[in-house]
């Protein structure tokens, strides 16, 4: 292990040391989804509770793989709320592993749910406490490059409080 290695473990391991369970596990999760999102033997905690709980989520009972439907049980009110439960029908209802601004906006411009601004939506997702939705990656340079993003499990937890 090299010099850059130890340095980047110790300061890991220290900044963790401080944090909550429930926050220090959404920073794991975060840097694996982000770093090495195909190389996590154990998914990402929001896997792992998935299948540790299928049987008992409000999911099964509120199935669609209709997005108008979906919508209309969940019944967002903000515009943080629509891009969060489109980002949740994607994610577990369509399989996707994550997903991008552009395609939240279209899915709620074919709902006739516009939003006035898509990426503030999805940064006050991110920026709430707990984060409903993790930025996994970035694609391009500057504020005009492309992010990738992935529902933490707060984000499931909120999205299935609505249903």
């Amino acid at each position: 292990m090299g010099d850059k290695e130890a340095t980047a473990i110790a300061t890991v391991a220290d900044a963790l040391e401080s944090l909550e369970d429930d926050s220090r596990q959404r920073v794991v999760d975060y840097i694996l989804a982000r770093f090495a999102p195909d190389q996590s033997p154990l998914g990402t905690r929001a896997e792992r509770t998935e299948e540790q709980h299928e049987e008992s989520t409000p999911l099964e009972s509120n199935s669609t793989n209709n997005l108008p439907e979906f919508f209309d049980q969940v019944n967002p009110g903000s515009e943080s709320e629509r891009a969060l439960a489109v980002g949740y029908w994607l994610q577990y209802h369509q399989e996707e592993s994550g997903f991008q601004a552009e395609k939240i906006n279209s899915e709620l411009n074919q709902l006739g749910q516009k939003v006035s601004n898509i990426s503030r939506a999805l940064k006050d997702n991110v920026d709430a406490n707990p984060s409903r939705i993790m930025q996994t990656g970035k694609q391009g340079d500057g504020k005009q490059g492309r992010k990738s993003y992935r529902l933490t499990e707060a984000g499931k937890r909120r999205i299935e409080s609505m249903l």
